[in-house]
């Protein structure tokens, strides 16, 4: 294992997340494409089926907020013609603690994110694509002060990075590109130790739409 597993960690994680998240952003995850309920979609011919192709590896760094904005980005930059849910998940997992007591709780995080099965299929009728821009990457203040008061059983490695950022969904109704922007907010949880090869893990992501500051 590349990290050791701490005694009570997730506990400390998300008592930590929930005594100090603020605000909820109200962000729409799905459902980009509606047309008016009186309208319906010209006829088309199926699609050609496609062979997802899988999303990039996600790229090591001992540095959290660069490896925090590089699992954001595998989170949110996506093409439903191009790739699947579970791919995504499977990327992100890739670089969660091997072997931790947090996997199964970051797969349920990781699902909170994305489109489900069936939303994706109806997403991909309409070519659907997703981007996030990041307005902003960075330690929050909050957890400044938890690690600087040595809280009891909190690893000296954990870290936690906010991501503010616009989420940009695109795709194709009645033969016209339609645009939906909304504001992201979310923190990502990982170790990071700068003497382990390839730097930092995922341990959890707060809810979308919540985040510490």
């Amino acid at each position: 294992m590349r990290f050791s597993t701490l005694p009570r960690r997730t506990r400390i994680i998300l008592l930590v997340a929930a005594s100090l998240a603020v605000a909820v952003v109200a962000v729409a995850l799905f459902g980009l494409l509606r047309g008016p309920a009186t309208r319906e979609p010209a006829p088309t011919d199926p699609p050609t089926p496609t062979q997802p192709a899988a999303p990039e590896i996600i790229a090591p760094s001992s540095q959290p907020v660069t490896f925090a904005e590089r699992v954001a980005a595998a989170l949110f930059d996506w093409d439903t013609t191009g790739s699947t849910p579970e791919q995504i998940t499977d990327a992100v997992m890739a670089v969660a603690e091997p072997g931790g007591e947090d996997v199964p709780g970051l797969y349920a995080d990781i699902a909170r994110y994305l489109p489900t099965a069936a939303q994706w299929a109806q997403l991909r009728e309409y070519d659907t694509s997703q981007r996030l821009k990041i307005d902003d990457a960075f330690v929050p203040e909050s957890w400044q002060t938890l690690a600087a008061t040595g809280a009891d059983d909190l690893p000296e490695d954990a870290a936690a990075v906010t991501v503010d950022g616009t989420r940009v969904r695109t795709g194709v109704w009645l033969g016209e590109t339609t645009e939906l922007r909304s504001p992201v907010s979310f923190t990502v949880f990982l170790l990071c130790d700068p003497d382990e090869d390839g730097g930092c893990v995922v341990l959890r992501l707060s809810e979308p739409g919540r985040s510490l500051r």
